[in-house]
């Protein structure tokens, strides 16, 4: 068994979706600020995949954010959505025949640009890539004004109903 130390400075909301070999990853915090862990493996060649997609981009989007909408009763306790629909995807393998250290420094975002500074010995970047995804921006304001049409239309229907009722 060889060990794989990734040693990340700085933070990005996508590294909670690290993936080694395919088995999700918990990061350890440490005290000077940066996030570590430590996998025992036992592949010569150990893949590394951070992503996050935007849920806007899934093949029923508009009709899974209505029965959210509707469940967390018109949108009162529903989650708090990324505007920005921003979509990270960081693939890379490191070659682990001996024990192994790589160091990963979080970059400021740029539009189209990296995620990730990799630093270590035998590693092959596939990808490493941050940007912007328009189409799921143009839906999420799509579903804005859906929610805030459907909004309006329940509470005519319920001042509707209250009239009737009390005439």
């Amino acid at each position: 068994m060889v060990k794989l130390e990734l040693e990340i400075h700085g933070f990005n909301p996508a590294l909670n979706n690290m993936f080694i070999n395919g088995k999700p990853v918990k990061l350890q915090n440490n005290r000077n600020g940066t996030h570590s862990c430590i996998v025992e493996t036992d592949k010569e060649i150990t893949q590394i995949e951070i992503f996050k997609s935007h849920q806007y981009t899934s093949k029923h989007w508009f009709w899974w954010n209505l029965l959210y909408y509707f469940v967390s009763i018109f949108g009162l306790f529903d989650i708090r959505q990324d505007k920005r629909c921003l979509v990270v995807d960081c693939r890379f393998n490191v070659n682990t025949i001996a024990d192994t250290k790589v160091n990963l420094n979080v970059l400021n975002f740029e539009n189209g640009g990296k995620l990730l500074d990799i630093q270590g010995d035998n590693i092959e970047v596939i990808n490493n890539i941050q940007y912007f995804d328009t189409d799921a921006q143009k839906r999420h304001k799509k579903m804005k004004k859906a929610k805030t049409a459907i909004t309006i239309i329940s509470l005519i229907a319920i001042i509707a109903l209250v009239c009737f009722l009390a005439f």
